[in-house]
């Protein structure tokens, strides 16, 4: 009664909505989907480093290879209305190339609600026994023709929002070669933009401690999970590698 999400098309990796807010006739293009950073393995000689590779402490993508890759493919998305509960849920299906284990994007719609509900199931990272590497997973939303001008929000220690800007900090002159980690805060609640255009906000609060940042306007990212094979050497002397009992990525 107050908003609605439709799914309208698949691009490459995004799924692509449209949602709507009912009270204001408010309609914007959003898009979902999941990528991953190629981590640092320590050995691409970062100038004024100690080269250190990605690790439990250090997020760090590989120099020359930064920018974030689709990591699953689009399978199908189903639309469930329940009629006991009023819930109306998509159901995304994607997979990887690796195994084509199923990861899943299920958005939840409550009866009178004024916000959707995301839930990310995304199963144990896969490691190709080829190239070695391991992945940085993050969960992405974008929202299209959104001009919040670099600037976005962070909760701090879940209080007050700290005003955020891209590439820069307050009281140094910034300069960095690690674009993306040097841009990301902690998450405890809430991270937010603001569209310069027409006030209007897209707010993303998470239930738990998560890394998140804005790194091109109109795009929230968070870090979803991590495995990495190599030790960042900051005092655990391990990799970040959490595996089950079947040596699958938990």
């Amino acid at each position: 009664s107050n908003m609605s999400v439709e799914y309208t098309r698949q691009e490459d990796e995004r799924s692509m909505f449209t949602v709507t807010d009912k009270i204001s006739g408010v309609s914007s293009e959003m898009a979902f989907s999941l990528k991953t950073y190629n981590p640092s393995t320590g050995d691409d000689d970062y100038s004024g480093t100690d080269n250190c590779p990605s690790g439990a402490y250090i997020f760090k993508p590989k120099e020359g290879d930064m920018l974030k890759a689709p990591y699953t493919d689009f399978v199908n998305i189903e639309t469930y209305n329940t009629t006991n509960t009023g819930i109306v849920q998509h159901v995304i299906y994607y997979s990887d190339a690796l195994n084509a284990r199923s990861y899943i994007g299920i958005i939840h719609m409550k009866p009178n609600a004024t916000t959707v509900e995301w839930e990310v199931q995304l199963h144990g990272i896969p490691v190709s026994k080829t190239d070695k590497l391991g992945k940085e997973v993050v969960v992405n939303w974008e929202m299209m023709n959104f001009n919040n001008s670099n600037t976005f929000y962070t909760d701090s220690n879940g209080l007050e929002m700290q005003k955020r800007v891209l590439n820069q900090r307050p009281d140094f002159t910034y300069t960095t070669d690690e674009m993306a980690s040097s841009n990301y805060y902690p998450i405890n609640s809430a991270i937010a933009i603001r569209n310069l255009d027409n006030n209007m906000q897209l707010t993303v609060m998470n239930d738990r401690s998560q890394g998140g940042a804005v790194l091109e306007d109109g795009s929230i990212e968070i870090m979803q999970n991590r495995r990495l094979l190599h030790d960042d050497q900051r005092g655990v002397n391990e990799n970040l590698n959490e595996v089950d009992a079947a040596g699958e990525g938990i």
